[in-house]
């Protein structure tokens, strides 16, 4: 299965996926373009978050004071 033309023109993404499915390339060549996709196939999952004024624990706080008087 060689890499067709086409998947050297339809982009970088086309280009690595025909790389990593070509079992006649060695197969350190094809884990290394299969771990350079990686970031564009599956997302990266991040944990953000935002602090102001009035953030969840502050807002709770103020609404446990009222409460309480």
């Amino acid at each position: 299965m060689a890499i067709t033309r086409r998947a050297m023109c339809d982009g970088p993404l086309s280009f690595l996926k025909a790389v990593y499915m070509n079992a006649e390339l060695p197969l350190s060549v094809r884990m290394r373009a299969a771990i350079e996709l990686l970031p564009f196939t599956h997302p990266k999952l991040a944990v953000t978050a935002v602090v102001s004024e009035q953030d969840f624990a502050t807002v709770l706080d103020q609404r446990l004071s009222e409460l309480k008087r």
